[in-house]
């Protein structure tokens, strides 16, 4: 099956998480979406996920679960009412995520491929909720 080619392009609003998972020695990529510019409150949260073996080729994964846990670390607490991201199409994976006050927020998100965590427990996006 050939794959559609695709453009990664950041901007001074996105971001983007790239590792490697040292078991199966894949190089995976989470790209934020959603939200650009968080409120407080329940904000939608997209993501890609795309995996290469060579980084020549790079393919969507649409077999991850993801868990979300947001955490204000300012304030020692996390919040309530988060919807874990689920697949939606060709790699792409939406929640949501509340936000409770304005500030800081790191969300946390394990990711498991084949049964197998694939990131660590400091694995986390930012955001700055107003």
């Amino acid at each position: 099956m050939r794959r559609k080619p695709f453009d990664v392009v950041l901007g001074t609003g996105n971001q983007m998480r790239i590792w490697l998972n040292p078991v199966d020695t894949i190089l995976y990529y989470l790209t934020l979406i959603t939200p650009k510019d968080p409120v407080v409150g329940l904000n939608d949260f997209k993501v890609i996920l795309h995996q290469t073996y060579d980084q020549t080729s790079y393919s969507e994964v649409s077999n991850a679960q993801m868990f979300i846990r947001p955490w204000m670390p300012s304030h020692g607490h996390g919040s309530s009412s988060n919807v874990n991201p689920v697949l939606t199409s060709h790699g792409m994976y939406e929640g949501k995520s509340n936000f409770t006050m304005p500030g800081q927020w790191y969300v946390y998100d394990s990711i498991i491929v084949n049964n197998q965590t694939i990131t660590t427990p400091s694995f986390y996006l930012v955001f700055d909720a107003r």
